[in-house]
C-alpha cells in the first residue's frame, strides 16, 4: 500500500510540472522581479517616466507622493487598468490625459512598490537618456519601413514589428493584430517617448520578445523616423486589403502544385498491384 501511495504521489508531482513551468515562463505573472528599488525603477519605469525631467510617455513622477496617496499609488502601479475598469475617477482621468496608453502591470509586491516610491521621493532615479536628434533622412525612413515590415532583418535577430503591430499605410502589407496599432504612435508619444520605448521596452511581451536581442541605436532612429513619417499623411491612407490576395494566391499555388504532381506521376500504376490476380479469379469462377 505504501508503494502504491508513493507511486501515486510521484504521478501527481509529475502532472504538476507543466503547470509550474507555464507559471515560470509567462511574463506578467505574480513572480517577484527582484533587485533593488533603483534597479526595478530603471527596468520597469524609466522608459516612460522621469523624476524631475518632465513628461515622457507618462507623467513626471517628481512629487507624485504628494499628489496621490500611497495606497492609491500601489494599486495604480500594480494594475492601472484594473482601476480604470473599476471607474476610479483619478485613474480614468490620468488614462485619458496620456492618450489612452495603458501602463503595463508590474509583478511586484506592495513592499517592493513602496521601495520604489521611496526611491522616487529621493529623486535619484536612473533614466533612459534620449537626446533630441535631427529629423530622419529619407534613407533612414526607408530602412525603418523595411525593418518594420521584416524585409530587412534586425541586427540582433529580434522579431519584425509587423509580427505583432499594424500600421495604416498603402505601401505596407497588413501586419499583426496582437498588439496596438502604431500609425499614430509618434503623434501620441512624441519622439523621445517612442525612442525610449524602443530602447528599453516596458511592456512584458515586448520585453520577452527582445530579451537578449535589443535594437541598435541606428535601428531605434530608423524605426522612429519611419513612424514619424506616417503621422504626416496617415489620415489619407486606407488599410490595405490583403486577405483576398492571400486567399487567391494560396488557391493558385495549390492548383500549380496539383498540376505539377499530376505531371510527375503521369506514369504511375492505374490500379492496385494485385488487380490482375483478382481479374483471373473472377474469370475462373
Amino acid at each position: 500500500m505504501r508503494k502504491l501511495a508513493t507511486k501515486r504521489n510521484w504521478k501527481a508531482r509529475w502532472a504538476l510540472l507543466p503547470v509550474v513551468a507555464l507559471g515560470l515562463a509567462l511574463p506578467g505573472t505574480a513572480l517577484a522581479q527582484g533587485g533593488t528599488a533603483a534597479e526595478n525603477f530603471a527596468k520597469l519605469c524609466a522608459a516612460c517616466h522621469t523624476i524631475g525631467g518632465g513628461k515622457r510617455v507618462g507623467p513626471d513622477l517628481k512629487g507624485v507622493s504628494d499628489r496621490r496617496s500611497e495606497a492609491w499609488l500601489i494599486k495604480w502601479i500594480a494594475s492601472s487598468q484594473a482601476l480604470v475598469k473599476a471607474g476610479d475617477p483619478d485613474a480614468v482621468a490620468l488614462f485619458h490625459e496620456y492618450a489612452d496608453v495603458p501602463m503595463p502591470d508590474v509583478a511586484l509586491s506592495p513592499a517592493e512598490i513602496r521601495d520604489i516610491l521611496v526611491h522616487i521621493r529621493g529623486g535619484a532615479a536612473q533614466e533612459v537618456k534620449v537626446e533630441a536628434a535631427p529629423p530622419a533622412t529619407p534613407e533612414e525612413i526607408a530602412k525603418g519601413a523595411a525593418l518594420f515590415q521584416g524585409t530587412a532583418a534586425l541586427a540582433n535577430g529580434g522579431p519584425a514589428c509587423s509580427s505583432c503591430h499594424h500600421v495604416m499605410h498603402d505601401e505596407v502589407i497588413g501586419g499583426g493584430v496582437l498588439a496596438k496599432e502604431l500609425t499614430t504612435s509618434y503623434t501620441r508619444l512624441g519622439g523621445p517617448g517612442l525612442q525610449a520605448i524602443l530602447s528599453a521596452p516596458p511592456f512584458p511581451v515586448m520585453e520577452q520578445a527582445f530579451a537578449g536581442k535589443p535594437l541598435t541605436e541606428a535601428e531605434v532612429r530608423e524605426l522612429s523616423g519611419y513612424l514619424e513619417s506616417l503621422s504626416g499623411h496617415s489620415l489619407y491612407d486606407q488599410p490595405r486589403q490583403d486577405s483576398m490576395k492571400l486567399l487567391f494566391g494560396g488557391l493558385g499555388g495549390a492548383l500549380v502544385l496539383m498540376a505539377l504532381y499530376g505531371f510527375l506521376w503521369r506514369n504511375r500504376k492505374a490500379g492496385p498491384v494485385n488487380q490482375k490476380v483478382f481479374a483471373r479469379q473472377l474469370d475462373s469462377e
